[in-house]
């Protein structure tokens, strides 16, 4: 499936995949999630040890100097802002490469698509504060057609009530961003969400990735590596 997925998107920024000297490449995380309901909250645990490795690889692969576009999917979210929380403050950043923080690149873009995190976890009070996460910019991509939002509020009430702070009962991936956000450096919102609603009729992410919306984004955002042939797949 991650085959198939990773083929599509290839076709989408018409890239051809056994291309070597392609400027664009795709690559694809997985780790230890769970498909059975009841074992979300071990999943949403192993979330950080896998947001730890992710870190990991995007630090080496912007050293050697990718320009990092991070795609996120339900609770993988929760994967891709634990790699991503207090990337200047990394000590493996400048130990590791030799550059400074100041001149170390960070992910350009990260898309969070029907994100299983709380509304609200992007504000200043949640667990994943705008300004400390190592992204130039952030895009939620939601649909209020999402069936997470049947059980998300009570599979977050128990880990809100364990950490002594109210948790949002409403997903990411339903309402979009919710909340104060910090601004950035320069005074302005890395944020933005995106309904897509219209196009996305389930959690899945083959409907994200078949959605003329998203794919418009992703195409817009790589387009002046190839120019005009990324824009005529569309």
């Amino acid at each position: 499936r991650i085959v198939a997925y990773l083929l599509h998107m290839c076709k989408v920024l018409n890239i051809d995949s056994k291309d070597a000297n392609s400027p664009v490449n795709l690559a694809a995380f997985t780790w230890p999630s769970q498909r059975v309901p009841m074992t979300y909250f071990r999943a949403r645990h192993i979330a950080e040890q896998a947001g730890t490795i992710l870190r990991k690889t995007l630090q080496l692969l912007s050293f050697h100097g990718n320009r990092i576009i991070l795609i996120g999917h339900s609770l993988g979210c929760r994967v891709c802002l634990h790699s991503l929380l207090d990337w200047n403050k990394s000590p493996s950043t400048k130990a590791n490469t030799g550059l400074s923080v100041e001149k170390y690149p960070i992910v350009e873009h990260l898309y969070l698509l029907a994100a299983g995190i709380g509304a609200d976890e992007l504000s200043i009070d949640g667990k994943f504060p705008a300004n400390r996460i190592g992204s130039e910019k952030i895009t939620v991509c939601y649909s209020k057609k999402d069936p997470i939002k049947v059980g998300f509020g009570f599979a977050e009430l128990i880990p809100g009530i364990w950490n002594l702070r109210p948790k949002s009962m409403l997903a990411m991936g339903v309402v979009g961003i919710r909340g104060h956000i910090p601004l950035s450096e320069n005074g302005e919102t890395k944020c933005d969400s995106v309904n897509c609603t219209s196009e996305v009729p389930a959690h899945s992410v083959h409907f994200y990735f078949k959605s003329a919306i998203f794919s418009k984004m992703l195409v817009e955002k790589v387009a002046h590596v190839e120019g005009k042939r990324l824009r005529s797949r569309l």
